[in-house]
């Protein structure tokens, strides 16, 4: 049974944006809003509660759309997308303590858009994605280990594997 949810305080009209379940709240973030303006905003959402509260803006990534995100158990790491530019930029944001920590680009994956996220249990594991205006779809990946921030290596997928917009799980 579907019951409408309140209104007070809840994110603008978007899509493209991402989001995830905390085990409480529902985090919703990014994505484009009226007339293809993209945001950096967001709200969490309580459903024993019935409310809607607004995530920080200090330090959260820039506005974009067709990015990734992932909950960590603690966090949630948000990552890539698109604003005019392709993103290998993102950021980790703590509900409890409503703050946004940049997570450093330093040999993180190229920019790109639509690309699937897991968490491992300890990394961020990014694959696959599109470079816009490039119709060739990508079959690089990239970690980021959160506990010491920063990216590893991974090796490509054969060219033929490449995906966009799709979904991926982690199986351990």
């Amino acid at each position: 049974m579907w019951t409408a949810t309140a209104t007070t305080g809840a994110p603008a009209a978007r899509q493209v944006h991402t989001a995830v379940w905390t085990g409480r709240d529902m985090v919703v973030w990014g994505g484009s809003i009226a007339n293809g303006v993209e945001t950096d905003t967001g709200s969490l959402y309580r459903p024993d509660a019935d409310a809607w509260r607004r995530t920080t803006t200090v330090n959260a990534p820039t506005p974009r759309w067709e990015h990734s995100a992932v909950w960590t158990g603690e966090r949630m790491i948000v990552w890539g997308g698109k604003n005019g530019e392709l993103y290998r930029t993102g950021a980790s944001y703590d509900p409890m303590a409503e703050i946004w920590i940049p997570i450093d680009p330093t040999d993180a994956p190229d920019g790109r858009r639509g690309q699937s996220a897991t968490w491992t249990g300890s990394d961020l594991f990014v694959w696959g994605g599109d470079q816009a205006s490039i119709s060739t779809y990508l079959g690089s990946a990239g970690r980021f280990r959160l506990a010491s921030g920063t990216w590893r290596e991974t090796p490509d997928a054969p060219p033929s594997f490449g995906r966009t917009r799709h979904s991926a799980v982690w199986s351990g």
